[in-house]
């Protein structure tokens, strides 16, 4: 395969959604020594390139392929990972190939193969990485130093029969665009922004989480599909916001998500046009913290050996109370217990070797928790 029968197989393999790939750029990586028992690093320089997109995106670059050349006659010991100049990481291939050599033209693309985890040795042709879908790198800026980590595990997770190294030797990875090494990056379709957005914001109120923005202008929005993922591998679309068509107006748009997710969550707007081209904007994160019927504020150990725990009550819903240690074993259990609405004091004695513990309040299917330190 030659270097210019690569950029057009990335042209015309990821045409989608009626918006064409076009200006592809391959950016070849480093070359050098796989050291057994040792961590390498392989880097690519990209510059000139827009925000990563989606393939079928009207406007922005994707990350069509990344593809490798590794000699080693021991890839089951070789974990490889990409991470993009914003220091997102995405596994390609962990402690694959036994019995084989090899990675060989080794082709990692956006979508629609079969993951690395189904080939074979030496894993030439199209795969999806090991770690899932390029879209974890989508909405961030690909200029700059991408990287290759290849960890060489040989003498860690692989022993090999006998002494030493046995029979493997070390391996080479061949980054270089004559071997068609590198990264592959397509722009989308060129023309104006379908929105001109201004403003993007997520923020808790209460029980919910609102989505807030503001567009400055509009061309042929249909409308905006509002997304949420707690990884940003798997985003899910939990509502619609109708477009405004075409305008050069101020609009604002607001979208409650009623059923939030405990901790931090990401989400995104996919606007969509009439034609059915589409652009994401975000994410935004929340750290989504819901408010419980009650919570613990304080926990102390007087020197007669009782611990105190103050707590804080909405309801007097009485209580039960468990003690866990960080095996998940019950090592006390309270059950039944008087609680005022307002600030409470719960009295424990504890004969308990020293130690971390978790303490759980319950009550009516709302619990609390939190890490104790006993001595």
């Amino acid at each position: 395969m030659n270097y210019d029968k690569k950029i057009i197989f990335f042209l015309v393999a990821l045409t989608f959604c009626g918006a064409s790939l076009i200006n592809a750029q391959n950016f070849p990586f480093s070359s050098g020594i796989i050291p057994f028992c040792d961590t390498s690093y392989f880097m690519a320089s990209v510059s000139g390139v827009s925000i990563l997109q989606p393939p079928g995106s009207s406007t922005g670059a994707t990350l069509t392929g990344v593809q490798i050349n590794v000699t080693s006659n021991h890839p089951q010991t070789l974990k490889i990972i990409l991470t993009s100049p914003s220091g997102t990481d995405l596994l390609l291939a962990e402690f694959l190939g036994a019995g084989g050599s090899n990675y060989t033209l080794t082709n990692f693309v956006y979508s629609g193969s079969p993951s690395i985890t189904t080939g074979v040795v030496p894993f030439s042709g199209n795969f999806l990485a090991q770690g899932g879908s390029f879209s974890v790198f989508d909405g961030e800026d690909p200029n700059g130093q991408w990287t290759i980590t290849i960890i060489d595990t040989a003498c860690v997770n692989f022993p090999p029969a006998g002494t030493g190294n046995g029979p493997w030797t070390p391996g080479y990875f061949n980054g270089s665009a004559n071997a068609d090494g590198g990264i592959a990056i397509g722009g989308n379709a060129a023309g104006p922004l379908p929105v001109s957005l201004i403003e993007l914001i997520a923020e808790q109120l209460g029980e919910t989480v609102t989505i807030s923005w503001k567009t400055a202008s509009e061309i042929n929005n249909d409308y905006f599909d509002i997304e949420r993922t707690t990884d940003l591998l798997l985003y899910r679309s939990i509502g619609i916001a109708t477009g405004m068509g075409t305008t050069s107006n101020i609009n604002s748009y607001h979208f409650i998500d009623q059923h939030p997710i405990v901790g931090t969550q990401y989400y995104r707007l996919k606007q969509v046009d009439y034609d059915g081209h589409f652009t994401f904007y975000g994410p935004v994160t929340v750290d989504y913290n819901r408010k419980g019927s009650f919570e613990i504020t304080h926990i102390f150990k007087t020197t007669d050996g009782i611990v105190h725990i103050k707590y804080f009550n909405i309801n007097n819903e009485p209580l039960s109370c468990f003690v866990y240690n960080l095996y998940g074993q019950s090592v006390y259990t309270l059950e039944g217990i008087s609680s005022a609405k307002g600030e409470n004091v719960l009295d424990l004695t504890l004969t308990l070797p020293s130690g971390n513990y978790i303490i759980r309040l319950f009550s009516k299917g709302d619990s609390y928790a939190t890490k104790m330190f006993f001595n």
